[in-house]
């Protein structure tokens, strides 16, 4: 038995990008690796996208409006650079706990 769960990262109000950009900006978010794809099958949770090169995570933080701060006059590039800590270590871990193959499966795209 399987159990999927789709949800939409990029489309609650109040998150500061036109609705028309959604899929994009929900793209981004996996190709950033800011939004890990995973799916359960049989009590089992394996990631189904892991991105093979990581676009910045100011592509995805620079799509809305809710991260404008940390771009506004005074760039907030150490909770930036923290952010994209957290995020490179969430997939070393997942490399180091899934392996190789993990680290080939999916393509950021351009």
């Amino acid at each position: 038995m399987a159990l999927t769960s789709a949800r939409r990262p990029a489309c609650p109000p109040g998150w500061g990008h036109d609705p028309s950009q959604s899929h994009h900006v929900a793209k981004l978010a996996l190709d950033t690796g800011v939004w890990p794809l995973k799916e359960a099958v049989d009590g089992r949770v394996r990631h189904t996208w892991v991105p093979v090169r990581r676009r910045p995570v100011e592509d995805y933080l620079r799509a809305q409006r809710r991260f404008g701060h940390l771009f506004s006059a005074t760039r907030q590039g150490d909770i930036i650079a923290t952010i994209r800590a957290s995020i490179d270590a969430y997939w070393a871990n997942l490399a180091w706990h899934e392996g190789p193959a993990a680290e080939r499966r999916g393509a950021a795209g351009p």
